[in-house]
């Protein structure tokens, strides 16, 4: 698709925006997996003012509603493959505007749900493709994403204009993509790192090319195939890739860069990836989605890095140039070099807190001694400052993981199997953990009987595909700290190898 052809798209889905739906109100939701519908829908989403709120298709249609609920958007563009998903949306909402740019006819649906306002490719290509988009301030939401949330319910991160911009003029400086260059899509835009793929890409003129399904652990192929020139993905593709011996030296000679970010990157992972990579320049990215995709970098270099690295895992490294980071204890003092303390994040990337929601955001966003009136986010994160300021990620301070670069409350999950068994006595543990990285979910009941596999279906039916446990097993008691707490690193030593994943 040209440049050209993704323009008009956009400006008739946003001239449909504004025709059909000229409120006030900030939001507008992308229902659609990667596909062509769905990068048209956020772009004509932003050129009609509005903030784009990426719902997948595959989420259980529950949390879906609450996330269109709690946006209080009422615009959805959606593909083909989301039709199933949709239907359910439109039983229980107010009057909704209907946009499906691949959808000639959205034939039985309208009939049944009339209230709503259905506007299908036919219809769309009747608008001007040349709309000129309204003014948005610099502080207007460019986007809200839902991430994992410790009270059960999805939690909403607005990132506005001003944010995404610190972070892809940074991006776009840094990276010098050019428009003979082609880039991988590898995240679903539920996932903030989807935002690099799509707008550092765009805002240089180069190729996005969008990964298979099917194709995505294991790559290899299709990066050859499209002659690929930059790389970004969660380390576990490159992990995967690498057990099945597809990063053999010179695999990838025409790869300039090569991006991870979402979890801890290890040293074995990324000297694999630079010897198949031969001509890559090979970057550690850290950030959560309240700080807007990244924040610090470490770039990797033969054979110095290897002396850096700390357990195996790869440095975050530094902050980028307008960003700022500080390393406290546990009363917000900052500690000494060497020592290891809470990362805290601040800088135009920082989002304002969390959607509708004062009493989380006045718990992470706060002052730190020392440090004016600057507000910070507080990551949860533990990490170590060398020598040098080089930083190196240790943990975290409470029951949140990232698996597969998805951040998750242990909490939400337990909640869910807390209510399907009837018993408080339910924990959930990452599991197995190999070189620093999560790569699945095991929880643990303490029941009378159970039945893993109706769990398990209880468990898809409220929570996305990434959050449900791979194995739900019974035991008789659960271990406790010497502080009586649920002792949850007990429990994860607990299982072996042969614990393999069912159905």
């Amino acid at each position: 698709m040209s440049y050209e052809k993704l323009a008009a798209w956009a400006s008739r889905i946003s001239g449909c925006i504004i025709r059909h739906q000229p409120d006030s109100r900030p939001l507008a939701c992308v229902l659609a997996l990667r596909s062509v519908s769905a990068y048209t829908g956020v772009l004509g989403v932003l050129a009609s003012g509005k903030g784009y709120v990426p719902l997948h298709p595959r989420f259980p249609p529950d949390r879906t509603q609450r996330m269109l609920s709690l946006s209080e958007g009422n615009v959805i563009v959606v593909d083909r493959e989301a039709l199933v998903p949709l239907e359910a949306l439109l039983e229980c909402n107010e009057a909704l505007l209907i946009i499906g740019p691949d959808i000639e006819d959205f034939g039985p649906l309208a009939a049944r749900f009339s209230r709503h306002r259905f506007v299908s490719a036919t219809e769309l290509s009747t608008f001007d493709a040349r709309l000129e988009p309204p003014q948005v301030a610099a502080d207007s939401i460019a986007y809200l994403l839902f991430t994992s949330g410790s009270t059960g319910l999805p939690q909403g991160v607005p990132v506005t204009h001003r944010n995404v911009l610190a972070y892809v003029d940074y991006a776009a400086e840094r990276y010098q993509l050019t428009p003979e260059d082609r880039t991988s899509q590898t995240f679903d835009l539920t996932f903030d790192l989807s935002v690099h793929d799509l707008f550092v890409t765009w805002a240089s003129g180069a190729c996005l090319c969008c990964l298979p399904e099917r194709t995505l652990m294991a790559p290899a192929r299709f990066i050859r195939d499209r002659i690929l020139t930059r790389w970004f993905s969660v380390p576990s593709v490159a992990m995967m890739m690498d057990r099945l011996r597809m990063l053999k030296p010179g695999a990838f000679p025409g790869l300039r860069t090569s991006l991870f970010c979402g979890e801890a990157l290890p040293e074995r992972t990324a000297s694999s990836w630079a010897k198949a990579a031969p001509n890559t320049v090979l970057d550690n990215l850290y950030g959560p989605t309240e700080a807007t995709i990244a924040t610090t970098v470490y770039r990797w270099r033969e054979p110095e890095s290897h002396s850096e690295c700390e357990n195996g895992i790869v440095p975050i490294g530094w902050p980028f140039p307008r960003q700022q980071v500080a390393v406290v204890d546990e009363r917000g003092v900052e500690v000494e070099e060497g020592k290891v303390g809470e990362l805290y994040l601040s800088g135009p990337q920082l989002a304002s807190g969390y959607w509708k929601d004062p009493v989380k955001t006045a718990e992470r966003f706060c002052r730190i001694e020392g440090h004016g009136d600057s507000v910070w986010y507080c990551t949860g994160d533990l990490v170590r400052r060398a020598a040098g300021g080089c930083l190196h990620f240790v943990g975290r301070t409470d029951s949140q993981v990232q698996v597969r670069g998805h951040r998750i409350e242990l909490q939400e999950i337990d909640g869910v199997l807390r209510e399907a068994v009837g018993t408080d006595l339910a924990v959930t543990v990452a599991w197995p953990v190999r070189n620093g990285i999560a790569e699945g979910l095991v929880a643990f009941v303490v029941a009378a009987a159970l039945d893993e596999a109706h769990l398990k279906a209880q468990c898809a039916r409220q929570l996305p595909y990434y959050m449900v446990p791979s194995r739900i097993l019974r035991i008789e008691e659960m271990p406790l700290t010497s502080s009586g707490k649920i002792d949850r690193r007990t429990l994860a030593k607990s299982l072996t190898e042969d614990v393999l994943p069912v159905g």
